[in-house]
């Protein structure tokens, strides 16, 4: 399989199962400062459906992305840091310009409800304890007909003397726990251990008397009532002795396990694909909680870098690396006479002449954080845009204050932003600093849009984002 030259990162890999993109896998993979969307009709020549900015300078926040498909089987990504959520939507046409929600974190897994709201569990805010990082970890649910926000504390990083917290997710629904706690005997004190995967009770392992890593799980969930995963427990480190087990499945041992993947089927079986200790590759299925036994696919001379299992339609992909970082792609789908064709990655014609996005550092500040303010300017023409006014507010509960100087006085960045080239481009627009020690406040807001010369009418979108500080 080709892929392009660079320092590439696989993020998501699925096959919908409708619509245009239907029966042909997408593949979602960071690539050096961008995030590129290929099909692969031919995976000797991936054909781009859409490419992003993640990074646009070296110190700015990375986009961290994700993928998914709608009911129709239209591509929805959902990019994400701690100081801003995109949602980029595929309709018929081309992609929609980026929606921004007031959410913001990382390493966000996404899913779709039954209602078609959109699922996204994320990382935000953190507490150090004895010099490690402990995340709260948070959930919303988008409705992208109204784009409303529901937001719910999954897991609490607690205080600094809170030893039961989580350390990563994997999946909607599926994350990690770890736990510790002092029990005194006699005159001694010991640490405990306890470790568990959320919505596997069975999984839950206790009172070791000595440290273990955080393990390894795969997950992949598409509802309640079909989902998949797989895990190995943390109780010694460096652990791969895996167990997989579906909604309806009991749990079972797989054994030790160099590198695996799963995917919950809309079709309702459950499926996993995996590399074993003897270099061999076996995949097996969940049909009514009964999993089959293994069935070989092939035996390799190298362990997999990395792993990607995706099912549709009774079709199976699985895409994996190998050592020296070659990309390969296995299937039981015959190569077909024609391939399809890949709808063109075009946006949909609107009038904007520009599209601004603000970059928070964070939408919640803490005393000693760090905050930056950037601003990205997309010029979709191939001519720069110059004479064009670009106004950025600070609204402070009603009264607005307008930079460069954020005074009340009205003023733009006409003198600091003359002109616009083509492209994307970054601006600093508050260099950055520690967070002071200050009142607690929200619904803080800055808001930016480019007007035409006269100050008649806006050209660009609208954007706006709420921060506050605690």
């Amino acid at each position: 399989m080709f892929m392009p030259v660079g320092n590439i990162e696989i993020i998501d890999f699925i096959v919908p199962e409708s619509g245009p993109f239907a029966d042909c896998p997408l593949l979602l993979c960071a690539i050096d400062n961008w995030t590129y969307l290929f099909r692969l009709t031919d995976p000797t020549d991936p054909r781009v459906v859409g490419q992003f900015p993640n990074q646009l300078v070296a110190d700015s926040v990375k986009l961290q992305t994700r993928l998914i498909c709608d009911n129709s089987g239209y591509p929805i990504l959902v990019e994400m840091n701690p100081g801003r959520c995109n949602i980029i939507r595929y309709e018929p046409g081309g992609w929609l310009p980026k929606r921004n929600v007031q959410i913001g974190g990382t390493n966000p897994c996404i899913a779709l409800n039954e209602s078609g709201d959109l699922i996204v569990d994320y990382f935000r805010d953190f507490t150090r304890n004895f010099g490690s990082v402990k995340y709260s970890l948070y959930r919303s649910v988008i409705d992208m007909t109204d784009w409303s926000v529901q937001t719910e504390t999954v897991t609490s990083a607690g205080s600094r003397s809170d030893s039961d917290y989580t350390v990563y997710h994997r999946a909607p629904y599926f994350y990690v726990r770890y736990g510790s706690e002092i029990r005194s005997s006699g005159h001694y004190s010991i640490c405990v251990y306890s470790w568990e995967v959320s919505m596997i009770p069975e999984s839950h392992r206790a009172n070791f008397d000595y440290p273990y890593s955080q393990g390894k799980m795969q997950a992949d969930y598409v509802s309640d009532t079909n989902w998949v995963a797989a895990y190995a427990d943390g109780e010694t480190s460096g652990n791969d002795e895996f167990e997989v087990k579906s909604i309806q499945s009991d749990l079972y041992l797989l054994g030790h396990l160099h590198i695996i993947a799963v995917d919950a089927s809309r079709d309702g079986n459950q499926y996993a694909a995996y590399q074993n200790r003897e270099k061999a590759m076996e995949v097996m299925t969940c049909v009514d909680g009964q999993w089959s036994q293994p069935e070989t696919l092939g035996d390799y001379p190298y362990y997999f870098q990395d792993m990607k299992l995706a099912v549709a339609n009774d079709n199976m992909w699985i895409l994996y690396v190998h050592e020296t970082g070659g990309y390969h792609l296995i299937t039981n789908v015959e190569q077909q006479g024609t391939p399809t064709q890949t709808p063109a990655p075009t946006f949909t014609p609107l009038p904007e002449r520009a599209f601004l996005e603000i970059y928070l550092s964070s939408i919640e500040f803490q005393s000693d954080q760090w905050f930056t303010c950037d601003l990205w300017l997309n010029n979709p023409s191939k001519t720069e845009l110059s004479g064009l006014p670009l106004f950025m507010l600070l609204e402070v509960h009603g009264n607005y204050y307008f930079g460069p100087e954020f005074t009340a006085d009205i003023s733009d960045y006409s003198s600091l932003i003359p002109s616009f080239s083509p492209g994307y481009t970054e601006y600093k627009i508050i260099p950055g600093f520690w967070w002071p020690d200050v009142a607690a406040a929200s619904g803080i807001r800055f808001l930016t849009a480019i007007l035409n010369a006269d100050y008649s009418n806006i050209v660009s979108n609208v954007d706006i984002v709420e921060f506050g500080w605690q």
